[in-house]
């Protein structure tokens, strides 16, 4: 079962919705346990840091058959009528989003927005991902502010992919939002950011989404998922040490356009340490078991931003926006990429770059920024002294491809990534089975996101 992280309760019925939930085609499996050492008391501290329970990692829907009888479900086919119905709900709100009708799809032309809010679920129907295309040039296609403890899942939401919609992002928690979950949305087509928070109150909780073609038009330095300039008011980190939460999501094909300043990273922490002239945001982010493919810019980019913990997760050939070496938007930047950033932990993470990429950037590092068992395939000019394997040659994979929804990034027999990762107590938690849901093994894990 999930147990929400909060101070305030979810309406009494989810509690009985909390069941296993299997994506198609992916499944997207993350239990964290222990590294050796550890103790069972919960702290944020590392030392003592809580066992955070397998089940309170598994891809699941909090909207999940058999849901009860009187909850709304929305199919309407007329003009914005969706965009009024979640505009209009009400704090302890669940609306159930069925397909639409023939196939078909909802369009909006205004935002969908949760403000002043607290306790909504909005939820595709169980076993669906019902289409919502956003046609003006919105700030968002879902916005929360000012709310807590929001859900927003199982959705398929996209724009139009050009300059002319370049504001639309697809969902964003801003200013005095906080415990936002967005779980299993397919997100793509937006030309801004994906999923993404801007000066909210911290605790994002981002798990299982699917993300491709967004930010290629932004005007904003957009990303597929971003944490930027986060602010503390949500509460402290939970009792597994922890207050945001970057779970098994599968990123692709962000892009940079000609003319546009926009980054197209996969996931970056952007300024949230306090040198925007606000107080340095204090939570801890976990970032496991993500897959980032081909998008324009970095894979995992933390700029001026603080208590990171970046494990298992497997980077391929992004940084497409350099159009050669030192040159573009990222210049030398990396698949890992660490800048004016500090109390990090970066382990048992799998870098490949393309050859006019960088596996790993420590340009302007921070302090106390533990690096171990990462494996990196691919060219580099700012290499960490220590916690890395350079590897030459293709690391090889069961079907590497650009399209990550018909690639398969599980090693190949003989990779030199299986069981090549550590389990030290540095690493504070180790994710005891992979993207696929495969178990890892505890004392010899396979680097990356996937085991074999």
């Amino acid at each position: 079962m999930v147990r929400r992280r909060t101070a305030s309760r979810r309406p009494s019925f989810l509690s009985k919705l909390l069941s296993l939930y299997v994506l198609v085609p992916l499944t997207f499996l993350v239990a964290l346990l222990p590294i050796a050492g550890r103790g069972a008391s919960p702290s944020a501290q590392a030392a003592t840091i809580a066992v955070i329970p397998a089940n309170d990692f598994v891809p699941q829907r909090h909207c999940k058959d058999p849901l009860p009888s009187d909850l709304p479900h929305f199919s309407s086919t007329l003009p914005n009528a969706l965009a009024t119905t979640v505009n209009a709900l009400q704090s302890g709100a669940t609306l159930v989003i069925d397909p639409a009708p023939n196939n078909g799809e909802y369009i909006v032309t205004a935002e969908m927005a949760i403000t002043g809010k607290t306790d909504i679920t909005i939820c595709g129907a169980p076993g669906t991902h019902p289409r919502i295309k956003q046609t003006s040039n919105v700030w968002r296609i879902f916005t929360i502010g000012n709310s807590s403890n929001i859900t927003v899942e199982g959705l398929e939401i996209y724009s139009i992919y050009d300059a002319n919609h370049d504001q639309v992002s697809g969902v964003q928690a801003i200013e005095g939002a906080h415990h936002v979950y967005i779980w299993d949305m397919w997100v793509h087509d937006v030309p801004a950011c994906g999923v993404c928070s801007a000066r909210s109150a911290g605790h994002n909780d981002f798990r299982y989404n699917q993300i491709w073609r967004t930010a290629g038009y932004s005007r904003y330095n957009q990303s597929g998922i971003s944490l930027f300039n986060n602010r503390n008011g949500g509460g402290g980190d939970d009792g597994y040490g922890y207050s945001d939460y970057l779970i098994g999501n599968m990123v692709w094909a962000s892009q940079k356009v000609a003319g546009r300043t926009t980054d197209g990273n996969c996931i970056i922490m952007d300024n949230n340490n306090g040198v925007q002239k606000v107080p340095a945001y204090t939570g801890r982010t976990l970032i496991a078991n993500n897959l980032c493919v081909a998008n324009g810019g970095r894979g995992i980019h933390m700029l001026q931003s603080d208590n990171i913990d970046v494990f298992h997760n497997t980077l391929y050939h992004d940084l497409r926006g350099a159009s050669a070496r030192g040159t573009g938007l990222d210049q030398h930047q990396g698949e890992i990429s660490v800048y004016y950033s500090s109390n990090l932990r970066i382990v048992n993470n799998l870098s490949v770059a393309i050859p006019y990429g960088n596996v790993y950037d420590t340009g302007s590092t921070g302090t106390n920024v533990v690096l171990l068992g990462n494996i990196f395939n691919g060219p580099t000019s700012r290499q960490p002294a220590t916690g890395f394997t350079q590897l030459p040659g293709e690391i090889p994979f069961v079907r590497a491809q650009e399209n990550p929804a018909t690639a398969d990034f599980r090693p190949a027999p003989g990779s030199p990534v299986i069981n090549a990762g550590v389990a030290s107590s540095a690493a504070r938690v180790l994710p005891a089975v992979d993207f696929n849901g495969k178990a890892r093994n505890p004392n010899a894990p396979t680097v990356g996101a996937f085991e074999p």
